[in-house]
């Protein structure tokens, strides 16, 4: 029976292990994806592929649905990261165009100007989010998502470099 009590054990270390890997769910944190921030996530996602299309990044051929599609993946993808959840407190005060813009716009430059010193290629929400900043077009809810996926991003090339410091605050001039 000590053999089965090992092998018990050893099933039950690598189960923890595995789900210590994962994020918690929605009901174990008392957060879940936020419509506000998803509302904006479909549209920088409808607003990439547009340009995509429209430079010729993508097949000539592709339908309106496919892009649609692709939408549906990229959000969904975005979605299991679990940027956007929030909690309920927070999810009424978006509702109610609650956000500090003044926080998040000093994050996201912070976090633009750790990754224009990196000189790497950005994934395209990035590049979206460089784009509308130094237009200074971002403010609320599309600022806020912004800020989230870009900071998830940076969080996961600071992973990728082994990095622990995060990106300095930026100096004002």
């Amino acid at each position: 029976m000590s053999g089965f009590k090992s092998f018990a054990a050893l099933v039950l270390l690598c189960a923890a292990a595995l789900r210590a890997g994962e994020a918690p769910t929605p009901s174990e944190t008392g957060k879940a994806p936020s419509e506000t921030l998803l509302t904006q996530a479909r549209d920088m996602m409808n607003e990439i592929f547009d340009n995509m299309k429209s430079e010729r990044r993508l097949p000539p051929t592709t339908t309106d649905s496919e892009l649609a599609a692709r939408v549906t993946t990229n959000i969904d993808m975005l979605k299991a990261t679990r940027i956007f959840d929030v909690t309920p407190a927070q999810d009424e005060a978006f509702k109610k165009g609650a956000f500090d813009d003044g926080r998040n716009l000093e994050q996201l430059g912070a976090m633009i100007e750790y990754l224009q010193k990196k000189k790497i290629d950005m994934p395209a929400q990035t590049v979206y989010a460089i784009r509308h900043y130094e237009a200074k077009d971002l403010k609320g809810a599309r600022l806020e998502m912004c800020v989230r996926v870009v900071n998830y991003n940076v969080s996961k090339l600071r992973a990728l470099l082994g990095e622990t410091e995060p990106p300095a605050k930026r100096s004002k001039p």
